[in-house]
């Protein structure tokens, strides 16, 4: 690459000393191969200074097809939260499984035995990532993640920063109760 068209910032901050910076974060693995992990502006840097790339965490939890969406939460906080999206179908094919009854969409995304059963698929699927990889809450949204709500780009990845001023309330709050359990289960 030489350069971005008529964007001479741009390619002062891409290219540098010859080097292109993508902005990538990978590793080279035991083949020699270089696989791609997370994007640099991505990573979640904890209030405790851990790196958490939040894609493949991300990945795991979209492999179940109950879930449509996922974002890792944790940026400059004590540890890993997630929002994420039921796919509507198949909440409501569990929601069968289950026996459950509901009137409408909010009363199934607030069922406690949904609410359960997220949750311990979020566990088992990221049981054995390192500690402070692990999702210790969650929160499940109704609001779908679109392009014209500015939460999906044109490519359909999650506009991660959107997502976090868009539920800053629902993100903050979860934070606040986990602090609060936290500070009573240590007195």
């Amino acid at each position: 690459m030489v350069g971005y068209w008529n964007n001479p910032e741009a390619t002062a901050a891409t290219i540098r000393e010859g080097w292109l910076h993508t902005g990538d974060v990978g590793y080279v693995d035991t083949d020699g191969y270089v696989v791609i992990t997370d994007r640099i502006k991505d990573l979640i840097v904890t209030s405790n200074g851990k790196n958490i790339a939040p894609a493949p965490i991300e990945g795991m939890i979209l492999a179940d097809p109950l879930f449509e969406q996922a974002v890792v939460l944790g940026d400059n906080r004590p540890f890993v939260t997630l929002l994420v999206s039921p796919s509507l179908p198949n909440l409501e094919s569990l929601g069968r499984q289950l026996s459950l009854t509901w009137d409408n969409r909010e009363d199934l995304f607030k069922n406690p035995a949904i609410l359960a059963e997220i949750t311990r698929r979020v566990q088992t699927m990221t049981a054995k990532l390192p500690h402070h990889e692990q999702i210790k809450d969650l929160r499940v949204m109704i609001e779908e993640f679109t392009q014209e709500n500015g939460l999906l780009t044109p490519t359909l990845k999650v506009k991660r920063r959107e997502v976090e001023k868009r539920f800053a309330q629902v993100i903050d709050d979860m934070y606040a109760k986990l602090a609060e359990v936290r500070k009573g289960g240590s007195e």
